[in-house]
């Protein structure tokens, strides 16, 4: 196993996972709006030299927010998103000193909900109506850590 940035070349195969992955996928524009952004960073994890998980941070000052995060359908609950976001929350903190992470998950997406609970994140804020899936309207739950210091 194996998390690194992802390169331009890999972009398309992102957007193919997310899109089989992830009710509220990105399009191709999306990431490579991130890719070309220098306070956005894409981290992939990769098993077998396959693209198991993408999660996309954008960094401004001492905050972040996770802006897109995925795990592809055949690797869920194998503890591929707890680790590749832990590895994630630990790099932002020490490479850009980031002091709290805020995030946006759809309500009842329950798996999503529990994992970001899992690592610290609480809910500070709800959207409604945010999210359009299929003709149905979710509110989004707007959820926030907070770190103690600095590494």
């Amino acid at each position: 196993m194996q998390i690194r940035c992802a390169n331009s070349g890999e972009l398309n195969t992102l957007v193919t996972l997310d899109k089989i992955s992830n009710m509220t996928n990105w399009s191709l524009n999306d990431y490579q709006n991130s890719f070309n952004n220098k306070q956005h960073f894409i981290y992939i994890l990769e098993e077998h030299g396959k693209i198991s998980a993408c999660i996309v941070v954008g960094v401004v000052l001492d905050e972040a927010e996770i802006l897109q995060l995925w795990v592809e359908s055949n690797s869920k609950r194998k503890g591929l998103g707890i680790y590749l976001l832990n590895y994630t929350l630990n790099e932002i903190r020490k490479k850009h000193m980031v002091l709290r992470v805020f995030l946006e998950v759809r309500d009842g997406n329950v798996e999503a909900i529990n994992l970001y609970k899992k690592v610290g994140f609480i809910e500070v804020g709800r959207r409604h109506k945010y999210y359009n899936v299929d003709a149905w309207q979710f509110d989004a739950l707007v959820m926030q850590k907070e770190f103690l210091g600095f590494l």
